[in-house]
């Protein structure tokens, strides 16, 4: 397995200590490493690399962490972002940008041992998502269709359909929700309201109540009912933040 680290701080020795930090490690993967000393440096070259690790130093000048994450979260959804900071008031902004975790300097090799062994170990998980190929299955009046589970965006209920958005177009069947529910995987899907279940890898941002998607102009709305369990969902399930 070949993985791309990014590395942005604007102090060259932090950089440096990192690097140095996950080479002693030994990992049982290929690195190439993107070397960055500001945040207009990295995000001038995000598109010569494809980021699956960024270790972001919060405190630049000019264009700071935050605002390089948000901008590397729209390019690169599945990246982990992790964020370096000496305060503990940036770790509510790291988590609206999904990050993965956030190091509290002065970074130990103890540190960036514990964050690289969780970070690899999510990196396992979601290749053993990727490489399984599932199947949503259903028929209506003409035939059997046969979805990929990744192409689908969310469920829903309208009147005695299920109708499904997926990136190319709608479809629908004749079903129930608690059908439905009995049949996805609940690692995959989760319901957001009455009627409606959302594929979790799909979402693009949670606001207002509303979850909001990649790649398709659609939201689905939150219910009270379900809200708590959508947000534990994400920190769990996605963001794995502590």
């Amino acid at each position: 397995m070949k993985i791309t680290i990014a590395i942005c701080d604007d102090h060259p020795i932090q950089v440096d200590l990192l690097k140095n930090f996950i080479e002693a490690m030994k990992l049982p993967i290929e690195i190439d490493y993107l070397l960055t000393y500001s945040g207009e440096e990295l995000l001038l070259n995000i598109d010569k690399k494809i980021l699956d690790i960024v270790f972001l130093d919060v405190e630049m000048k000019n264009i700071n962490g935050i605002e390089t994450g948000r901008i590397i979260r729209q390019k690169f959804p599945q990246a982990i972002i992790v964020f370096i900071t000496g305060y503990k008031h940036y770790a509510l902004e790291a988590f609206e940008l999904y990050s993965f975790q956030y190091i509290l300097k002065p970074i130990t090799m103890e540190k960036m041992q514990d964050i690289m062994n969780k970070i690899i170990l999510r990196i396992q998980e979601l290749n053993v998502l990727n490489d399984i190929s599932k199947l949503f299955v259903f028929k209506n009046k003409e035939e059997v269709v046969q979805l990929r589970v990744d192409d689908i965006y969310f469920f829903e209920k309208e009147f005695r359909k299920i109708k499904i958005q997926t990136k190319n177009g709608k479809y629908s069947y004749y079903g129930t929700i608690k059908l439905l529910l009995e049949e996805l995987d609940s690692s995959l899907f989760i319901q957001c309201q009455q009627g409606y279940i959302v594929n979790r890898t799909k979402i693009l941002e949670v606001r207002d109540y509303c979850i909001y998607f990649r790649d398709v102009n659609e939201k689905v709305p939150i219910s009270r009912r379900f809200k708590k369990q959508v947000i534990e969902a994400f920190e769990k399930n996605l963001f794995r933040l502590e």
